[in-house]
């Protein structure tokens, strides 16, 4: 297995022939706002250019793994760190129309990832045993996860992959 870091929260995990991207972030250095508000002199995001080699590491690229793209229903709290629309551009123009969904909580930000994966026109696949939940009050993660379901997405076992 070889991982490369691309930047921020996006890498490629290359293993045989399959080359998965996590939380694609494409776009160029700058355009974005700062994460960090209140931090004296943040820096606009992308913070820094892709590398040299990127264009060649995502060339590879057939599978997308996505961790925290979740908006609240409201389009300018996406967290682009994670997809960009220059991200959402590459997966459409390499044709990769699966989206598999994993993280931290099943029950608030994977469950909005998820859907905006829908949203946008992914078939979508959560990946249960790669998640776990806040259960704020108890049963927030199974309603979660049917909420998810009525969507759309597929809810599967990492030994599927």
């Amino acid at each position: 297995m070889i991982i490369h870091h691309l930047r921020n929260a996006t890498f490629v995990i290359e293993s045989g022939e399959n080359c998965i991207l996590v939380d694609p972030m494409l776009g160029p250095q700058g355009p974005l706002p700062p994460f960090a508000r209140f931090k004296h002199k943040a820096l606009r995001n992308p913070t820094v250019e892709l590398p040299d080699t990127a264009d060649t590491i995502l060339d590879k690229v057939n599978f997308n793994l996505l961790t925290h793209s979740q908006k609240w229903g409201i389009e300018a709290l996406t967290h682009t760190d994670h997809l960009d629309a220059e991200g959402r551009a590459f997966l459409k123009e390499k044709q990769i129309t699966r989206v598999y969904i994993m993280g931290l909580a099943t029950d608030y930000c994977v469950k909005f990832t998820a859907l905006d994966a829908i949203e946008l026109g992914f078939e979508t696949f959560l990946i249960a045993d790669g998640c776990r939940g806040v259960d704020l009050h108890p049963g927030d993660i199974k309603h979660a996860i049917e909420e998810m379901k009525e969507a759309g997405v597929s809810v599967i076992e990492s030994e599927c992959l």
